[in-house]
């Protein structure tokens, strides 16, 4: 075969690429080209600008670990890697050794060890990640690890009857010891009590029962530990990453109860995690969504969303995807390294647009999977295109600085054809 000629197929498959289109921005991505003038500090550069069609290309590359690529200065048309100046700093936390106020939390004072001061009749507990309180020196506490808030029912009488007024229950309330991170106070677990009231509808008799849900406990718990069926106050708690509102029964019969004398007790819905399987964002039969969930291995349901949401709903086709790919970054935030467990859990709840939105977390797999999580059309178009992973690689780490992953942008067929180019020369 001519020289010239298998030295322009492999020039051709070497330059092949597939451009991956921002639509909002209306910007080109390609593989950075190794011969550009810009210097090897350059993390991207614009070559053409059409403004015309409002198009721009941007030819891009990662930067290496530790350095961050910083946009343009004074219009110049490319980027350049940085290094990541801020950094994590260990200070001690409550209950911990310190030297100085200035090393202890808001609020916190150094005394050998960071505390809160409380007076004499009440003493120090943390039970929150930031939160501190002084307590009465009668408040119940535990440091089983389970429960960050347990309520204990009480009745008023131990004789209900001997009361002629409606019998109330109050909660005794036991406050639970902050376990560390990644834990947070995310599941909610409920328990049925039932009440005695006074009946006054003549021929009754004279007590009447009414049968009630309130919370038994708070759970500290970590991101994708909640299983379906449990009850959260936030969508990262569930292993699934999805909610659908429930009654604390786990049903969408409404529970709320009026008494004999007219004393109404209501009930509100709350987010329970159910794995999604289908969205029908329009149905016309409902005029809205309709999601096919299961909880575990039970039987698919159907869920009218507009009849238990109110507003303008909160939901897109893609919710199933997401919560695949949710699932795979928790299973992977299992397998992570305590260390990486305490700098990634965060993730989840940051806003995947801000910058530097993974903080510290240097994990690339899960920085990955969550990048995907938040981009879904990234997701779909990016995942099976080896040809762009310089790309893609480029575009997490513009979110997340400390993202950096050593990948073959050569695939094998340029190498081989390469190789073979060398030998003929």
């Amino acid at each position: 075969m001519n020289r010239n000629i298998l030295g322009f197929i492999f020039l051709l498959l070497f330059e092949q690429t597939i451009q991956a289109i921002d639509a909002n921005a209306q910007v080109f991505y390609l593989p950075m080209k190794k011969d550009h003038k810009f210097g090897d500090d350059i993390c991207y550069y614009r070559e053409e600008i059409d403004e015309k069609r409002n198009y721009v290309i941007y030819y891009v590359k990662p930067c290496e670990k530790g350095k961050y690529c910083e946009s343009e200065v004074s219009r110049q048309p490319f980027g350049f890697c940085r290094d990541i100046l801020t950094n994590a700093t260990d200070f001690p936390n409550y209950d911990e050794n310190c030297n100085s106020n200035g090393e202890c939390p808001s609020g916190l004072k150094c005394d050998g060890k960071c505390k809160l001061e409380c007076t004499t009749n009440q003493f120090s507990f943390r039970d929150g990640l930031n939160s501190f309180n002084c307590l009465p020196t009668n408040t119940k506490t535990t440091d089983d690890g389970i429960h960050c808030f347990l309520y204990e029912p009480q009745y008023q009488s131990s004789d209900p009857k001997s009361y002629d007024e409606t019998l109330t229950v109050n909660n005794g309330k036991t406050i639970g010891k902050y376990p560390g991170l990644p834990k947070e106070c995310g599941i909610i677990r409920y328990s049925s009590i039932t009440d005695i009231f006074p009946n006054r509808e003549p021929g009754e008799t004279a007590y009447k029962t009414y049968t009630r849900w309130i919370e038994k406990s708070r759970d500290w718990c970590s991101i994708g530990e909640a299983e379906d069926g449990d009850f959260v106050d936030d969508w990262r708690f569930c292993k699934s990453g999805f909610t659908l509102k429930f009654y604390p029964k786990g049903d969408l019969v409404d529970p709320s109860i009026r008494d004999s004398i007219g004393n109404v007790y209501t009930q509100d819905k709350v987010d329970m995690c159910v794995t999604p399987i289908r969205i029908d964002k329009s149905n016309p039969e409902v005029n809205g969504p309709i999601v096919t969930y299961k909880i575990k291995d039970g039987d698919e349901q159907k869920y009218n969303y507009n009849k238990y949401y109110s507003g303008t709903p909160n939901l897109d086709e893609e919710a199933v995807i997401k919560s695949q790919l949710y699932t795979e970054f928790i299973e992977e935030f299992k397998n992570a390294s305590e260390e990486d467990k305490k700098n990634c859990y965060k993730i989840p709840q940051a806003n995947p647009t801000d910058l530097n939105a993974g903080g510290n977390c240097q994990n690339i797999k899960l920085l990955k999977l969550f990048y995907f999580y938040s981009h879904i059309k990234e997701y779909l178009f990016y995942k099976d295109r080896k040809d762009l992973e310089k790309v893609l690689h480029f575009k997490i780490q513009q979110l997340h600085y400390r993202y950096y992953e050593l990948s073959k942008y050569l695939n094998l067929n340029c190498l081989f054809l390469l190789l073979l180019y060398l030998i003929l020369l």
